[in-house]
């Protein structure tokens, strides 16, 4: 939604973005995104996060390497399932 509003989105996750799916699910669907004009940057480790004066800031490893990914707004989502409860008649 963000991206398609002319925002600059970049996705930054631990594993894959459906880890529970088959990898050929998420490979698709991060080429679409990618086509949308959003970056997927998949495989992190992440280190810490911390607010500068030029936005925030997410230090990751990436292949061993350590990167540092820069943004102005972080939306950030745990990715636990939503547990739902029976309710009584």
């Amino acid at each position: 939604m963000f991206a398609r509003a002319g925002v600059k989105v970049t996705i930054a996750t631990r594993r894959r973005l459906l880890p529970e799916a088959e990898p050929e699910i998420s490979d698709a669907l991060a080429q679409y995104l990618g086509e949308e004009g959003i970056t997927v940057r998949s495989g992190l480790s992440y280190q810490r996060i911390q607010q500068m004066p030029e936005g925030a800031v997410l230090s990751v490893l990436a292949g061993g390497q350590a990167q540092a990914l820069t943004a102005e707004r972080v939306l950030v989502t745990s990715g636990r399932p939503a547990q739902y409860r029976r309710l009584r008649p």
